[in-house]
Formats: structure tokens, C-alpha cells, sequence
């Protein structure tokens, strides 16, 4: 990674920007890929039939290609949504409202997550009845797999953490996690931190749903991923309804989509989705382990 991909390095040198665990800056190769999107080909997509709609469309597209190729899933398995905290709420509050967490539950969450990996677990468990446990960290801030085991009881159907810690910096063993769990329980991990510094493979894991953020790996800030296995695409029940959600309404009611459009109600982030194309494109020209972790030089 060069210090010249930077504009606002390049303008201002006396700043020395450490901050990219919070956002990152943005290289000149998304800028003016977004630029150029939007001077020459930007329009609504899925609304129209049109050269200018259709050449969004495939941008949007390209992106959720680009996502899948990250993490190893299927670009129909990927949502988009504003940022990883509407991630987490949107699938916490599906999973409770489609009925799979409910009165006698568990949630059983790391104890460094986020609070975006927390609060809408304790908030939900007030209304439905689950309760919320928390798993910790030994002496030498490795996952305390006794502690683990010891929580992870019966009751427990949602299993959420963190990759790596925002607050130590620590990289847990998700895989490890996921091996441990029963075929029953949903594994939700926040790959917010790893995935824009570390390979990142779904399958590998062994999880339900990723979530990261496109504002922390170079894309635009409004563009958030849940990446979500197509089982649960097809059982979980969507927050908001409205243009691109159905397949078909009527005055006596509708059917959703049974695919992961059924998430993403009204017109999407089309320019965040852009955004993120570009951006995990300029990390595709990057040499291995030339990343945010990296020293710009």
C-alpha cells in the first residue's frame, strides 16, 4: 500500500493517520472509479430496463461478486445494509421475530465484543424473553474455551463473536468456535476488523452470517454486509417491506422473495455498493499482506 493512493495524505503530509480500526481513508483508484460512475452511468436499479439502469445494476452486482469472492459464499447470500451495526440489529431482530430465539433462550456472546455485538442482544432479550450470557478471556487474553464450555448450555441457540477485538486487538480462533457448536445453534461472527486485515473464509469457519463494513476497508461510509447462508435467507422474515421485497401484492396481501432482495427494502446504497467494488478491487492489486495493518509508505 503507497502513501500517494491517498489523497488527503498526499495534501495534508503532516498527518500521520493511524486510525484505521475506526475508518479508513480513501485511495484515489475509489474516488475516481466512484467519480466516473456517477458522471457517466449512474441510475436506479432494478426499476428500469434502460442502458443507464442496467449498467448500475451490473456495478451493484460486481460488488456483491466481489464480497462473495472475500469471504467465500454466494454472491445471492450477500445483503447489503448502512454499516455493521444495522447488520447485527437486522439479524438479531429477524431471528427473534421469525421465532427461532424466544422465552427459555440463550445468546452467548464474547465478552470483547463490540457493543454493536452486545446491545441488540440485551435489548431484544427484554422483549422475548432469552437471556444474554458472556464467554471470556484467560490471563493471556486467549478465548477461555473452559469458560465456553461451561456457558454454552442447552438453552443456548445464538452463538456471536468477534474475530478480532476492536478494543485488544487480539485474533480469535472462530473456526475453533464453530467446530465446538452444535448443528442446532446459529454462529454469527463480526469480521469488522478482520476482514479488511486478514483472509477470511466463511466455510472455513463453519458460520451462519458474517458481518463487516465497507467504510473500514476503503469504500464509501453507508454500505454494510451481512453475509447470510441461504438456509436462513429463506426462513428469516425481513424488518421493512416495500419496492423490491415481493413477488407479487395484491389488495388481500403479498409474498416476499424468498432470495436476499427480500432484505434490502427500497432503493439500495447503489453509490456505497460502487464505492466498496472499487475498493475491494484496489485491495486485489495489493501483494499479500499489504493491508490496513501494513505502514503506508
Amino acid at each position: 500500500m503507497n502513501k500517494k493512493d491517498f489523497p488527503l495524505l498526499i495534501k495534508h503530509p503532516g498527518i500521520t493517520y493511524l486510525d484505521n480500526a475506526a475508518t479508513t481513508q480513501k485511495p484515489a483508484q475509489v474516488i475516481h472509479g466512484v467519480s466516473q460512475f456517477v458522471e457517466n452511468e449512474y441510475a436506479n436499479i432494478h426499476r428500469g430496463l434502460y442502458a443507464l439502469s442496467e449498467a448500475s445494476e451490473l456495478h451493484y452486482y460486481q460488488s456483491k461478486k466481489l464480497v462473495a469472492e472475500l469471504i467465500h459464499c454466494l454472491p445471492k447470500e450477500v445483503i447489503y445494509t448502512a454499516n455493521a451495526t444495522a447488520s447485527i440489529n437486522l439479524l438479531a431482530q429477524s431471528l427473534a421475530n421469525s421465532g427461532f430465539l424466544g422465552k427459555g433462550d440463550a445468546v452467548l456472546v464474547s465478552i470483547w465484543d463490540h457493543h454493536a455485538n452486545i446491545l441488540p442482544w440485551m435489548a431484544l432479550s427484554k422483549h422475548f424473553g432469552f437471556t444474554v450470557k458472556f464467554f471470556g478471556l484467560t490471563g493471556d487474553f486467549e478465548i477461555d474455551f473452559e469458560d465456553f464450555h461451561q456457558k454454552y448450555t442447552k438453552e443456548v441457540k445464538v452463538v456471536a463473536c468477534s474475530q478480532i477485538s476492536n478494543v485488544t486487538g487480539g485474533i480469535y480462533d472462530m473456526k475453533k468456535i464453530g467446530a465446538s457448536l452444535r448443528s442446532e445453534t446459529f454462529f454469527v461472527v463480526d469480521a469488522s476488523q478482520s476482514a479488511p486485515n486478514m483472509p477470511v473464509d466463511m466455510q472455513d469457519i463453519g458460520c451462519d452470517a458474517l458481518i463487516f463494513t465497507g467504510h473500514k476497508m476503503m469504500a464509501y461510509t453507508g454500505i454494510g454486509i451481512l453475509a447470510l447462508k441461504q438456509q436462513w435467507i429463506k426462513e428469516l422474515q425481513p424488518l421493512s417491506v416495500g419496492g423490491g421485497t415481493i413477488k407479487d401484492v395484491s389488495c388481500d396481501g403479498f409474498e416476499l422473495q424468498t432470495t436476499n432482495e427480500k432484505f434490502e427494502a427500497g432503493t439500495p446504497n447503489i453509490i456505497g455498493a460502487v464505492s466498496l467494488e472499487y475498493a475491494l478491487e484496489y485491495l486485489k492489486s495489493l501483494s499479500p499482506g499489504q493491508t490496513f495493518s501494513a505502514t503506508m509508505q
